[in-house]
């Protein structure tokens, strides 16, 4: 597998894999539609060996995600892939930082970056994100100086900030020359990111844009039956995909993957797996590459209607306007 990104990307960006491992499974139970749980230590290891060996050198993780960055460190350790892998992992801060005196934060941030440090067993965090577009800004923009230091000092590679809400919060941090890589949920129910222009203002700035939520947390692989119950306005828009996979005679999953495959403004796709199999049945979609691109632009336009209620999983269980039908 090629280390390859999107059109665009400077040479500083290039250890970014085309595919990315999201590890938030490897720290505690996640995701709608996991039925295994948290993945044992020794399979994190086999998947750690497995997709080092297939070119997947992205591991995306946070202090955030239960034992992820102590497992990741253990195992990159053991496996010996300190130096091969490119580790992405973000700061979360306690609540009421914003109230803090500026040295008490400073050292919170300090705090919290050491913390990472020492649990993935790094001097050098290649890439590093706020969890929180509104950390980048608080205090005139305290957390992000102490955290250009650490850049400076040569402790961060690449510093950015990992998107929740939507474009808006995405085209606030490009407006930051210092911004070098950004995390979006970015999937083909979520047309929102190329109608507003942050796929472009990417590529045209040179930021590599990293995209989780391939499969919208899962959401996406499930039954319609069981969705209803789950996220019931998910269920007009799944059943959509469905009847495009069919029409296309392309499996579901494999559809959902290499629509974001298809986007040249990605410099790397986050999967989440939950175990060395399903990782297989990863790679082995991701070899396909892209889509057509007739395929690509149908899929644009039959979901460019998708309401923010569904495309934000925070929003889920509350009501929204159903589409007309297509």
């Amino acid at each position: 597998m090629d280390s390859k990104v999107g059109g665009g990307i400077a040479a500083a960006h290039r250890n970014i894999s085309r595919l990315g491992l999201g590890t938030v499974q490897f720290g505690f139970n996640y995701g709608i539609n996991n039925a295994r749980g948290q993945v044992p230590y020794d399979e994190v290891l086999r998947i750690l060996e497995f997709g080092a060996a297939q070119g997947v050198t992205f591991l995306d993780t946070s202090r955030a995600y239960g034992a992820s960055e102590e497992t990741l460190g253990r195992a990159m350790e053991e496996a010996r892939l300190k130096d091969a892998c490119m580790v992405c992992t973000k700061l979360d801060l306690p609540p009421g930082y914003a109230s803090l005196d500026p040295a008490a934060l400073r050292q919170t941030v300090l705090d919290g970056f050491r913390r990472s440090q020492d649990a993935l067993r790094l001097d050098h965090i290649p890439a590093y994100l706020l969890h929180s577009p509104e950390y980048r800004t608080v205090q005139q923009g305290l957390v992000w100086q102490v955290l250009l230091e650490q850049v400076e000092a040569g402790s961060i590679g690449l510093l950015g900030v990992s998107i929740a809400r939507g474009p808006d919060e995405a085209l606030q941090c490009l407006a930051e020359p210092t911004v070098r890589i950004l995390q979006i949920p970015y999937n083909v129910f979520d047309q929102r990111w190329r109608r507003t222009g942050v796929l472009d203002a990417c590529l045209a700035q040179g930021v590599a844009l990293v995209n989780r939520s391939t499969y919208l947390q899962g959401l996406m692989l499930m039954d319609p039956q069981v969705a209803h119950i789950k996220v019931p306005a998910s269920v007009p828009f799944l059943q959509r995909l469905l009847d495009l996979a069919r029409q296309a005679g392309i499996p579901l999953k494999e559809l959902a993957l290499r629509y974001a495959l298809s986007c040249d403004a990605l410099s790397c796709t986050l999967i989440g797996v939950d175990s060395l199999s399903q990782f297989e049945e990863n790679i082995e979609l991701f070899r396909l590459g892209a889509l057509d691109d007739a395929l690509v632009q149908q899929m644009e336009q039959m979901f460019a209607d998708t309401p923010v209620e569904l495309v934000n999983p925070a929003l889920w269980g509350q009501p929204y306007n159903a589409p007309k039908s297509m």
